[in-house]
């Protein structure tokens, strides 16, 4: 039998599902060309096209293809067949090699489906890729893709286990996406004046964003999901969704309004929420995050690092966890400072670190309270950013033996956006009340697309302005956040908000404006102790006047020894008596 009827037979065979070492023991293989061939066309049969689970992309393209990339490629291998039969067996055989190794090559790169391209504001670029990742080009068919690929409008996007990749969009803003991820670009657009305009919908999996603050009328950063939505105008945060539907979102930076069916969240840095198709997205909270020893299991409350938990019902649990175990464990913390696990799964052996976020509190002399917890602060400790009371900060830390929280390291979570580009050289405007104030109502007040923010609204009415001022700064880059921090620092400190926002401007963090706002309460001087008055001396008692001493009595005259009586003398007149002083 020809040769090439023994590799005909073989494709046959390994087309119809029969193990390849069955299909090479039924072939003659007198050159030893034709086994190493069918080897690779093995190969290749393996190299399947993920079978997820998508029912949401089912029902937007029922053209969703599974076949393998060999049968994709079915003409390919009929011209490698052809070449093979042909009478001029060994030129035509090397050629017919030089065809198979090309087409394998072009399949392990990406199926020649895409071309590399430079970046445009419409498209974003597939930077990093590990393991297996596919593309679904415009609703099309789906296809094996490389590093480099741009993506765009109408296009999914789906890594299989043991995949990743990150995208990059023409502004710098970057989504990340874990293994088993699948979500539909629904718009990517912009330009260079406009700021970018994205929209996705993530049907399952977990992504990852940095978002550069949006500038722009129309500019927009969306993310749908099955449970609500997520919108943002420069922040990272992070989504994701379960295979039930369940949605987790949580802000690392920045603000994020989440809106359900019927109710709206505002998360700001270092909160979670939790949402489903049935469930409006839950009050926002703050979260932690646990590595050690499982110690001890007493009902629903779980013990690591000495540290406290409940596991609930809606905790999910990956394995069966015993006593001593290495897990890792993250939840949330509740207003009243309990803390619930979400998700418990292995963790690594001698990683004993914990985090939490929350809001600084107090800050005496080597101990902050942050959330209503304590934890000692000192050389030890690295502290990232600057801080004041109000801020809100991720906490690293140990559990010393004493059962105190070291803190190892305090990241301020306080957003911190990148001063935008200046497109021409000008001289910079003196930010005054008045001009400011005219920026404010006549820059841009519609970058949503005309579309109302209920956040806005909120705000204007909290804070008696116009919804035109509010959405003002916030088309000018400001995060609602911020902007309820300006005015509630203007109300504080008596500054107008226009010169809260120049101090920002300038390139001022919030946290060194509130401390220049917030004077610090300077000691007030101890009264100094109104010195006792000094006793009034007594007033010198006036000397009693000196007795004017008694007259000394004038001796008496010694008695003038009576003269001898001599004859009737005349007798001497009495001494007149000095009168009395």
């Amino acid at each position: 039998m020809k040769e090439t009827d023994q590799f005909e037979i073989g494709l046959q065979l390994i087309e119809s599902g029969l193990p390849l070492e069955e299909v090479l023991e039924q072939i003659v293989d007198l050159t030893g060309e034709i086994q190493p061939l069918l080897r690779l066309v093995q190969t290749l049969r393996q190299k399947t096209l993920p079978t997820p689970n998508l029912p949401d992309f089912e029902s937007l393209d029922a053209q969703l293809n599974r076949r393998s990339a060999l049968a994709e490629n079915r003409g390919v291998w009929d011209m490698i067949k052809s070449m093979l039969a042909s009478p001029a067996r060994p030129a035509y055989r090397a050629l017919a090699y030089a065809t198979l190794s090309i087409f394998l090559v072009a399949v392990i790169i990406g199926a020649g489906a895409f071309a590399l391209m430079p970046m445009k504001a419409k498209a974003a670029a597939l930077t990093q890729i590990q393991g297996d990742v596919y593309v679904a080009e415009n609703g099309g068919e789906w296809a094996l893709v490389s590093q480099g690929v741009q993506l765009r409008s109408g296009d999914r996007l789906y890594t299989a286990e043991d995949g990743g990749a990150t995208l990059e969009f023409y502004d710098g803003s970057q989504m990340t996406l874990v293994k088993d991820t699948a979500l539909s670009f629904d718009e990517i657009s912009g330009n260079g004046r406009g700021g970018l305009q994205l929209s996705v919908t993530q049907i399952r999996g977990e992504t990852v964003h940095h978002v550069i603050p949006l500038r722009g009328q129309k500019s927009h950063y969306i993310v749908n999901t099955p449970g609500g939505t997520a919108s943002v105008h420069g922040t990272s945060f992070t989504v994701a969704v379960e295979q039930d539907g369940g949605v987790q979102l949580q802000v690392e930076k920045g603000v994020v309004e989440v809106k359900g069916a019927n109710k709206q969240v505002v998360l700001t840095a270092g909160q979670t929420t939790k949402m489903s198709p049935q469930i409006d997205p839950e009050d926002p909270t703050y979260q932690f995050k646990l590595e050690g020893l499982l110690e001890s299991v007493t009902g629903d409350v779980w013990v690591v690092q000495g540290i406290p938990f409940t596991v609930t019902a809606d905790t999910k649990i990956e394995g069966s966890p015993q006593v001593n175990d290495a897990i890792e464990v993250k939840g949330i913390i509740t207003s009243d400072g309990e803390w619930i696990a979400t998700k418990i799964e292995a963790g690594n052996e001698g990683e004993t670190e914990g985090t939490f976020t929350g809001v600084i509190q107090g800050m005496e002399d080597g101990v902050w309270v942050i959330s209503s917890q304590p934890v000692i602060v000192d050389e030890h400790t690295n502290l990232k950013g600057d801080f004041a009371v109000g801020d809100p900060v991720e906490v690293h830390f140990i559990v010393l033996p004493d059962g105190h929280w070291q803190a190892t390291k305090i990241e301020s979570l306080v957003e911190e956006p990148p001063e935008e580009p200046v497109e021409t050289p000008s001289p910079e405007p003196v930010l005054t009340t008045t001009v400011t104030a005219t920026l404010t109502t006549t820059l841009t007040t519609d970058c949503t697309g005309n579309i109302i923010q209920p956040h806005a609204v909120t705000l204007a009415e909290q804070y008696f302005v116009s919804y035109e001022e509010i959405m003002g700064w916030f088309c000018q880059g400001y995060g609602f956040g911020e902007i309820e921090l300006a005015y509630d620092l203007s109300l504080e400190s008596g500054t107008p908000v226009v010169d809260i926002f120049a101090m920002r401007a300038s390139g001022e963090g919030w946290g060194q404006i509130k401390a220049d706002l917030t004077p610090k309460p300077t000691k007030t001087p101890k009264p100094t102790k109104t010195p006792k008055p000094t006793k009034t001396p007594k007033p010198t008692k006036t000397p009693k006047p000196t007795k004017t001493p008694k007259p000394t009595k004038t001796p008496k005259p010694t008695k003038t020894l009576k003269p001898t009586k001599e004859a009737n003398p005349a007798k001497p007149p009495h001494p007149t008596k000095k009168p009395k002083s």
